[in-house]
């Protein structure tokens, strides 16, 4: 039965097949392509009294490398349970604001 799981495929799942020009790339300009991500971890060797500490890694994550190469300067604000990215990009008057909620 395995052997026939790619004819099967190939008959209900018909993949186009990538042509040998590239085709070109639609305008995203309009479209937010980069996200703004976080990783969140509880540092117990860093707790004292009552405070509880995190350790947060903010990161941007974009749908394709081109859209993170055109990343000039990020600045992060955190705030309580928010985080904010203010992303500059080449080519953009204005920087593109990002938020993301802090979970832990």
């Amino acid at each position: 039965m395995k052997d026939w799981i790619p004819l099967i495929q190939s008959l209900i799942w018909p993949v186009p097949r990538e042509s040998a020009s590239a085709e070109p790339r639609p305008d995203t300009t309009g479209v937010n392509t980069i996200h703004l991500a976080h990783t969140a971890r509880r540092e117990k060797q860093l707790d004292r009294d009552n405070y509880q500490y995190h350790g947060i890694h903010a990161f941007l994550v974009g749908d394709d490398d081109r859209d993170l190469d055109r990343v000039t300067k990020v600045v992060y604000h955190l705030h309580p349970f928010n985080l904010t990215a203010d992303v500059h990009l080449e080519g953009r008057a204005t920087p593109l604001r990002l938020e993301r909620y802090i979970n832990f």
